[in-house]
């Protein structure tokens, strides 16, 4: 009895360790750590992209830790990790989710930056997607339709390609034009190499000619500046002067006006002035008198004047 008991303790401790060997196998092929985790990592990523709680967390392709939560948080992911150690993180470090084994899997790989600064437990490190060959298959499927397009393109060109082969007329025309383009570039060549000491003369002659002016209008250009004055001030005078003339013409429109006034009261008025221009009887007489006056003053000159003059009595 003792014997039987004996065997089923051996039986019964043995059957405890294969189970505590099976648990930790199995932890430590799903990335769980049967240690106590020292820091709790925080990462933002677009998308999980496949991680999953126990994905491993390598840093330089060394394992650290393993994925605690994976959960949506303000249109992206955040994913904790219990990090065993971040002494070798720096504030520029980054996440980046890649493939932990051809077969499956995914992990994170942290890429530790290279700051001055150590790396802040209270920040979030950033996550950048990487393709997988998930992501590439889906790309190679989007492409495959473009592909199918490019390829009729290809047939399409190609059939062009083959017309314009057969169309002789197109052929000669292009032959034409390759040989007459031929001529031109060799007529061009042969002018250029005879007249090249020409061309030559002439472009230094240019070269000259631009040096001078650029010296001449130097040279002048403080009497052109004054030149320049002259003609602003010759203006400035000669509107002035335009603005004389026109108050001018002003005043001599008015003095035209009032002559023609005057005018018009002498022609219709019954003054001096109008009988000495139009009454022909008062011109008569005056020129009577004036005739008369004459003749008296030639006979005073002629005779003299004979004046008796008594003072003090009558005749």
């Amino acid at each position: 009895m003792n014997k039987q008991k004996k065997i089923e303790i051996k039986v019964g401790i043995v059957s405890v360790l294969a189970i505590i060997i099976l648990i930790i196998g199995l932890s430590l092929a799903k990335g769980v750590s049967i240690s106590p985790a020292k820091n709790l990592v925080k990462f933002r990523f677009d998308n999980s992209g496949g991680i999953t709680e126990g994905s491993p967390v390598v840093v330089n392709g060394v394992r650290c830790g393993i994925v605690k939560s994976i959960a949506n948080d303000n249109g992206s992911v955040l994913i904790t990790a219990d990090m065993e150690t971040i002494e070798n993180l720096r504030a520029d470090c980054y996440a980046r989710i890649t493939i932990l084994e051809i077969t499956g899997g995914k992990k994170i790989e942290i890429i530790p930056g290279k700051s001055n600064k150590p790396f802040d437990i209270s920040k979030e490190i950033p996550g950048r997607a990487t393709a997988d060959l998930s992501d590439l298959v889906a790309t190679l499927g989007e492409v495959s339709n473009d592909a199918a397009s490019l390829v009729k393109n290809l047939d399409t060109l190609t059939q062009n390609l083959n017309y314009v082969m057969n169309n002789k007329q197109l052929l000669e025309n292009l032959e034409t034009i390759a040989h007459n383009t031929s001529e031109i570039t060799q007529n061009l060549n042969t002018f250029i190499k005879e007249n090249y000491t020409v061309l030559q003369t002439t472009v230094s002659n240019l070269n000259m000619l631009v040096s001078d002016l650029k010296k001449t209008y130097s040279q002048n250009e403080p009497k052109l500046n004054k030149i320049i004055g002259q003609i602003e001030s010759a203006l400035t005078n000669a509107n002035d002067l335009l603005s004389k003339m026109q108050n001018t013409i002003g005043e001599a429109d008015k003095t035209l006006v009032n002559i023609n006034s005057i005018t018009e009261e002498v022609r219709s008025g019954s003054g001096l002035a109008n009988r000495l221009i139009y009454d022909k009887k008062l011109a008569s007489e005056l020129d009577s008198t004036l005739k008369s006056i004459n003749t008296l003053l030639n006979q005073i000159e002629k005779h003299g004047v004979n004046v008796n003059v008594r003072l003090g009595t009558r005749p």
